[in-house]
């Protein structure tokens, strides 16, 4: 959701994330050493005490698995918590449309249809010099993790991407 909060300029409301590893940004690099940003872990493993020392207005997490007692326990203590399952979008717009639902949490989005208007335009440009290509590229994805090789599915919004870029996913029949 980074990526998102960064479009937006809301960074510096940022209280807690779930990996530090996931920080590619120097302020939040900066901020999380200087303990103004804390490492909460991730959602099933995360320490509540610091997740409720921050003192969060709301609480974004990946609508995926079953997060159970913590969900509850933050639901007691009032605390909202926003299911965001963006990763299960077909289609790549409608991934990047996701920046306009950050923006209603933060009064930005004038922000957020402005940058989204000019990435439809300018995915849709790309799309077209892709299809035009002679040459399209065989694709074999992602990385492995824990002893496995994770691919993203034939109808995911990854597939489509490349699929729009002109390549021949090797998955491309693979249900999400």
């Amino acid at each position: 959701h980074l990526h998102s909060l960064q479009t937006l300029g809301v960074l510096d409301g940022l209280a807690g994330i779930a990996r530090a590893r996931d920080i590619g940004d120097e302020g939040l690099k900066k901020r999380l050493m200087e303990g103004t940003l804390k490492e909460v872990g991730l959602f099933q493993k995360s320490s509540l005490e610091i997740l409720v020392d921050l003192e969060p207005e709301v609480i974004f997490i990946y609508g995926s698995g079953a997060p159970g007692e913590d969900l509850d326990y933050l639901k007691r203590l009032q605390i909202p918590v926003v299911l965001v399952s963006e990763f299960l979008e077909s289609s790549p717009l409608g991934y990047a449309e996701w920046l306009k639902f950050f923006s209603l949490f933060f009064d930005r989005e004038s922000v957020a249809n402005e940058v989204f208007e000019k990435v439809r335009r300018h995915y849709r440009t790309l799309k077209q010099v892709a299809l035009s290509q002679k040459i399209k590229p065989t694709v074999f994805a992602n990385i492995p993790y824990g002893g496995t090789w994770f691919m993203p599915g034939g109808k995911s919004y990854f597939a489509t991407i490349l699929k729009d870029a002109g390549a021949n996913y090797l998955w491309d029949m693979a249900p999400l």
